[in-house]
């Protein structure tokens, strides 16, 4: 599993695996997601995002203009 890369994970939340993927059980490793009927939509939006400020990150480019504590907090959301 370490070998895995981020996009990876983002991509297990994709659309085209709704009904084999998260209905069955991938659903339940996001318990704190408000909405039920939107909660894969709402994951994946939030792992998309922190997917694009990971690259930004790990090429070097700016993310001074970001509003990083912001950023923190979606992470800290997805992540519980």
């Amino acid at each position: 599993m370490a070998e895995l890369t981020f996009g990876f994970w983002r991509y297990l939340l994709a659309r085209k695996h709704h009904t084999d993927l998260w209905v069955p059980g991938l659903h339940r490793a996001f318990p704190n997601l408000l909405d039920a009927a939107r909660k894969r939509r709402e994951a994946e939006d939030r792992l998309e995002h922190l997917h694009f400020l990971r690259n930004r990150v790990a090429h070097h480019e700016p993310i001074h203009r970001r509003t990083l504590l912001k950023d923190y907090g979606e992470l800290l959301d997805l992540a519980g």
